[in-house]
């Protein structure tokens, strides 16, 4: 019985052993990926610090793409590649190793999409393609305050925040500033606004604070609108 059972034990660890062995032993060509493009791109849009997401384009926003190539874990060297870079694919540029390219979206309207596409026709005899599809977004503003949506006191100030415009800092935009269908004039700094009370105003008083945000190289397609509503309590 012991002699049986020892047969056996020794068997099974043959077979694990083979196992082992073809695993390690597999041809080299199994275990490694194919050759992959990497494509990032970013917009040259304003945010505002802090801001997490990522920068996307409106119309007539500059874009910057470029390319890496990974195969067998490494980067590829692309210098003398030849690739051709696509537009919506309409040719963009095309010629030996250009692996960042810079574009414009000139004819893109908010809501649409553009399709940036690189392609190297012979990277070791084949054809290596790599899209991406780059959403054009309409700018944005946003009115921001500390308080909330209830403040007391005799003043309350209000901020405001802007996306995706074509600028380079917030006081390059214009700033109109609307308080209950009035408007409101701001302070030095056009993208804050102080909204003073007189000692009589009752508690429960309602505030609706407007705000509309314009590029003014660009005012019919780069314009941003926003609302907040506060409410006063002694």
């Amino acid at each position: 019985m012991s002699t049986i059972f020892m047969n056996k034990k020794l068997l099974v660890g043959v077979v694990f052993a083979l196992c082992l062995v073809a695993l390690f032993t597999a041809p080299g060509k199994a275990q490694q990926r194919e050759p992959e493009l990497w494509l990032s791109w970013r917009a040259q849009t304003y945010t505002p610090p802090g801001f997490v997401g990522k920068a996307l384009p409106t119309t007539n926003t500059i874009i910057i793409a470029s390319a890496d190539l990974v195969d067998g874990g490494k980067i590829a060297n692309l210098s003398k590649q030849t690739t051709y870079w696509y537009l919506n694919d309409n040719l963009l540029q095309g010629g030996i190793g250009i692996q960042r390219v810079s574009l414009r979206a000139i004819d893109a309207l908010p809501g649409t999409t553009l399709d940036l596409r690189i392609e190297l026709p012979n990277y070791h005899g084949g054809t290596i393609t790599k899209t991406v599809t780059i959403p054009v977004v309409k700018p944005e503003v946003a009115i921001v305050s500390k308080v909330g949506g209830v403040f007391s006191g005799a003043s309350v100030e209000v901020g405001s925040l802007s996306y995706f415009f074509n600028i380079s800092k917030p006081t390059d935009l214009s700033y109109l500033w609307n308080v209950n269908g009035d408007a409101a004039k701001a302070s030095e700094d056009p993208t804050r606004l102080v909204v003073n009370l007189p000692p009589e105003t009752p508690s429960g008083f309602g505030l609706d604070i407007e705000l509309v945000a314009k590029n003014p190289v660009a005012e019919l397609i780069e314009t941003g609108l926003a609302s907040l509503k506060l409410t006063h309590v002694r």
